[in-house]
């Protein structure tokens, strides 16, 4: 289940080849990550880790045993990258926060590789690393003087290893109902062998600050337990994302579905009899159309009617008119 090699294609930085390289972080988030059930740790991270992650151990191509954060319980799954690909905890280890510099290699200055498929890396935007002369800028002075003082506290890592290397254990875990989880490939420090060390070995123990390690390291296996609620939780909400998806695709489909094809009106054919309610709307019809046509007959000949006896009732009186001569006085006619 163990996989940390989330490098896509690592390439030896080179200041002739990769001329006004630059790094714009604003386009790179966790995607790269998703699939990484582990992530390795030096010892100086191991107080801020354990807070968060079960802070556990694997071993190497060459069986050495290393450090790690343990970020899943099954295969390819990081539970510490959410769906918009952003990181879901405090502490980010150093081994994701520098990528994409590969942090693993020598002790020395040599050699510096980066992952080429990261989409931060480009020649447009971002902090220049290296300009068009080939000179290595400040922004790159300082990731290389980082990677010179982590690959240091990787091998101080190694030492503190060897001394504890017969403490180790593979893993089970006890969750809340009873059940016993083993997760294949990790490993644990033992507390009975660590109980049984003895006493003239302690004073080294302490002095080299690995006593103090191992007691950070057994105080992190509390967040198992966390991380399998996380895992809970994330296999709830898909579940129910699912549930949801094919609820709407059953919906979508009963939408979709071809409406039954309707009756074909039926041509009335001559001397068919149209239902009760239709005869009855027609005869209502009929009967007021004729009682409109009667009104106005009706008041049609009333008006004649009356015309005529008003023009009847009227006398016609002789008028005889005279005109009779305006005289002014003074004036004889």
């Amino acid at each position: 289940m163990i996989n940390t090699a989330f490098y896509e294609k690592i390439v030896e930085l080179d200041p002739a080849l990769h001329r006004k390289l630059r790094l714009d972080t604003t386009y790179c988030n966790f995607e790269f990550a998703r699939h990484y059930t582990t992530v390795p740790l030096s010892c100086a991270e191991f107080a801020r880790a354990a807070h968060e992650y079960p802070v556990v151990f694997i071993r190497d191509k060459e069986q050495l045993l290393q450090p790690v954060v343990l970020l899943g319980v099954k295969e390819a799954e990081n539970l510490y990258v959410n769906a918009a690909g952003l990181w879901d905890a405090a502490y980010l280890p150093v081994f994701i926060g520098h990528y994409p510099f590969v942090m693993e290699g020598g002790a020395d200055l040599s050699g510096v590789r980066i992952d080429e498929q990261c989409v931060a890396l480009n020649y447009e935007t971002g902090e220049l690393l290296i300009d068009e002369e080939g000179v290595i800028q400040p922004r790159l002075h300082e990731e290389l003087q980082f990677l010179h003082d982590y690959r240091r506290e990787l091998a101080d890592t190694r030492r503190f290893i060897e001394q504890l290397d017969e403490l180790f254990v593979p893993a089970r875990f006890a969750e809340e109902d009873g059940q016993t989880v083993q997760l294949d490939g990790i490993y644990l420090i033992d507390q009975e062998k660590l109980q049984k060390i003895a006493d003239e070995r302690l004073p080294a123990l302490f002095h080299s600050g690995a006593l103090r390690l191992i007691y950070l390291h057994l105080a992190s296996l509390d967040n198992v337990l966390r991380l399998l609620n996380k895992a809970a939780t994330r296999a709830a909400e898909k579940e129910f994302k699912l549930s949801v998806i094919k609820k709407f695709q059953l919906q979508d489909a009963s939408n979709l579905r071809k409406p039954e094809p309707s009756a074909p009106m039926r041509r009335v054919k001559p001397g068919d009899e149209p239902d009760s309610q239709d005869q009855r709307k027609q005869e209502v019809l009929r009967k007021l159309a004729e009682e409109k046509h009667r009104l106005a007959r009706e008041h049609m000949e009333r008006y004649a009617r009356g015309a005529e006896e008003a023009a009847a009732s009227v006398p016609m009186a002789d008028v005889e008119f005279s005109i009779e001569p305006v005289v002014e006085p003074g004036v004889e006619p």
